[in-house]
């Protein structure tokens, strides 16, 4: 693996943080510390945002909602909005990866478009995409 300079960090990896996930979110805390301890920059986008807030919204749990707003501002990460040009790029990667979901094309698309060398996710069939690194959660150190 190449060195890590820019990260885009794929929702499940905030799941697994904040909810304190028993195998992931040690892996997750480790891969923040990691990124702060060597001046990463962290980027993820508006997908994110809305993909982590779905159950805690059901669930009238506001406050999880508010760890995760914190937890994006105490690792000053940059938050992207998807544009016409990322969704033209997400389309061209669906058209190449026949697998590839929207939400996930967005992602990766959104990855790339931000300049990000690295996108961190637990999804493994992502691995296939040659556009950007992919690193695993679940192989990190």
């Amino acid at each position: 693996m190449k060195e890590i300079r820019r990260v885009f960090v794929d929702t499940s990896i905030f799941i697994y943080f904040i909810e304190g996930h028993e195998i992931f979110g040690n892996k997750a805390n480790d891969f923040f510390k990691y990124c702060l301890a060597n001046r990463i920059e962290m980027k993820t986008s508006a997908i994110s945002y809305m993909e982590f807030c779905v159950i805690p919204y059901q669930k009238n749990r506001l406050d999880v909602i508010n760890s995760f707003k914190e937890l994006i501002i105490d690792l000053d990460m940059s938050i992207y909005s998807i544009n016409l040009k990322i969704a033209d790029l997400a389309a061209k990667l669906r058209g190449k990866y026949k697998f590839l979901k929207g939400m996930d094309a967005l992602q990766i698309a959104t990855a790339i478009y931000s300049g990000s060398d690295h996108f961190i996710t637990n999804d493994k069939k992502l691995q296939s995409i040659s556009e950007i690194e992919i690193i695993i959660i679940e192989e990190w150190q």
